[in-house]
């Protein structure tokens, strides 16, 4: 691609464009969220983000936790082979 972060390629793309979403998600709360079911929403949504962020920095793996679920296909296998991520 464009950027070629080495072997962590995947996660680290996933990780950056996860903590946009993060940001997006506080600039709304803070400044568009007009009712506060609208600023819990974005907290919670903020939150899922947050979590998922961490599993793919503990998973080295672009799914994260899903990962876990994924039926191992030949990308899978593949991707596993080259971040060195346990499939």
């Amino acid at each position: 691609g464009v950027f070629d972060f080495g072997p962590l390629d995947g996660p680290l793309t996933v990780k950056v464009a996860l903590m946009a979403v993060y940001i997006a998600l506080g600039i709304i709360a803070f400044r568009k969220a007009r009712t506060s079911g609208a600023r819990l929403g974005c907290w919670l949504a903020a939150l899922a983000v947050y979590a998922f962020i961490i599993s793919v920095a503990r998973r080295h793996d672009p799914l994260g936790l899903f990962g876990l679920m994924a039926v191992k296909t030949r990308w899978r296998t593949t991707w596993g082979a080259v971040s060195g991520a346990q499939v």
